[in-house]
């Protein structure tokens, strides 16, 4: 299918704390560290939140969620995320897939990430084969490395609505069986050979069908 597609990508970065765990992908995980924001400071869902929006043209969270509302201060990601991504639905837009990388020297994510992808991809009424998410460290290198930030990256395909709602009903059509049309054919004349009737009647037989066959060609 040849559909209309648009590409978003979605950074975000967020300072490391002394707590007691982490929010990522609207999942809280145990740690002797925290991430501090103005909202829950989930860096996972703010990249994709962006992605999504970057993808639809429609700006970024800091455009819908601004941190001089204090509406906004504690709020829930995953309520950011919803909101958001009901705009870009309102826009026209369906997601094909999303590809996330959280860079985190710790804690270790490996055991976390299909809950977070099962979460994200309840969060958006998608399947969980839709969401993919990475998780690296920072090699004790760098901001992410020394346990100073943990860090986003998220990609947003997306796919027109109207496309896919139009390539759906194509190939539907395309699926129902094409009934032939019947042909305009002459009335059929039977043979006498066919018949296998006697000489005197077949004679009979062969001139009626004669006079048929001149009957035939006058009306053409």
């Amino acid at each position: 299918m040849n559909l209309p597609s648009r590409v978003g990508i979605g950074h975000d970065t967020h300072r490391l704390i002394p707590g007691n765990g982490i929010r990522l992908g609207g999942i809280f995980i145990p740690h002797d560290k925290s991430l501090q924001g103005h909202s829950d400071a989930d860096v996972l869902l703010h990249a994709v939140t962006d992605a999504l929006l970057g993808a639809a043209a429609l700006g970024d969270i800091g455009d819908l969620f601004p941190d001089t509302d204090e509406e906004n201060r504690g709020r829930s990601s995953v309520e950011m995320l919803r909101l958001a991504w009901k705009k870009v639905q309102r826009a026209g837009w369906k997601l094909q897939n999303l590809d996330c990388i959280v860079f985190a020297q710790r804690p270790k994510l490996g055991n976390f990430k299909q809950e977070i992808a099962r979460n994200i991809a309840n969060t958006l009424e998608i399947t969980p084969q839709q969401v993919n998410v990475k998780a690296k460290t920072g090699e004790g290198v760098g901001l992410v490395g020394e346990e100073i930030v943990i860090q986003a990256q998220c990609a947003a395909l997306l796919v027109s609505s109207q496309s896919v709602s139009d390539s759906k009903t194509k190939a539907m059509a395309a699926s129902r069986p094409v009934v032939q049309p019947t042909p305009n054919v002459s009335p059929a004349i039977t043979t006498t050979k066919a018949l296998h009737l006697p000489r005197k009647e077949e004679r009979s037989l062969r001139n009626e069908t004669r006079k048929a066959e001149s009957f035939f060609e006058i009306e053409k």
